[in-house]
């Protein structure tokens, strides 16, 4: 838990840091790394083409994960009568390959649209990656909302001396991460360009919400 707070610290908070503080927020673009171009804003061309090789074996590695991520929510769905039975069947390693092909034919679905939008879909597009944004927002407050709401009911039960790592300055590490990405997301309706895709984003959120307050639990029940 500790190397993950720490390379967490190295990798992202203490680079981003820096980087705002020395590239104006109106250059950063989403055609190429906010990284690179800052260095090459200060005279380190060739540390900013590195630096655009080090993004591509990052996105690659980034693909990779998400691949196996994608086919094991699949399989998963699946096995719990979500998805169609065929998305469940394993190989004799009990690797799910219709789930992987699956997933590999869909990334290959959205690549070849892409390459064939115009510049004004293309921007649509950006919206889109926009909510996809606004969701795992949304998921990184649900998960400390819920490490809040566990470790309070923990302390309240008495079984404190159970839990083998104790997140330090609790609770105020977590409020601090709610409200942070709380006021990241809010931040996004003053954009002109991020209103409308966090708008859709929230709607995207409270729908699922609210069918699931109205059938969900009448199934589980």
């Amino acid at each position: 838990m500790k190397q993950v707070s720490y390379r967490i610290i190295a990798i992202y908070v203490i680079p981003v840091f820096l980087l705002v503080c020395i590239l104006p927020w109106q250059d950063a673009k989403v055609e190429e790394s906010v990284f690179a171009i800052a260095l090459s804003k200060y005279g380190f061309e060739w540390a900013g083409n590195l630096f655009l090789l080090v993004v591509l074996t990052a996105a690659v590695s980034c693909s990779n994960s998400g691949l196996y991520a994608t086919s094991r929510c699949i399989f998963a769905l699946s096995k719990e009568g979500m998805a169609p039975a065929w998305l469940g069947r394993v190989n004799a390693r009990g690797v799910p390959y219709n789930a992987i092909l699956t997933s590999i034919a869909g990334c290959w679905l959205f690549i070849i649209a892409f390459s064939l939008m115009n510049d004004e879909a293309k921007a649509q597009y950006v919206q889109l990656l926009v909510i996809s944004g606004f969701t795992g927002g949304i998921a990184w407050i649900s998960i400390c909302w819920s490490q809040l709401h566990f470790r309070r009911r923990m302390i309240a039960e008495g079984n404190e001396h159970l839990l083998q790592y104790k997140a330090p300055f609790f609770p105020w590490f977590t409020l601090i991460a709610i409200w942070a990405q709380v006021a990241c997301l809010l931040g996004a309706m003053f954009d002109p360009g991020l209103r409308l895709p966090a708008v859709l984003g929230f709607v995207l959120l409270i729908i699922p919400m609210g069918l699931y307050q109205i059938f969900g639990k009448k199934k589980l029940n």
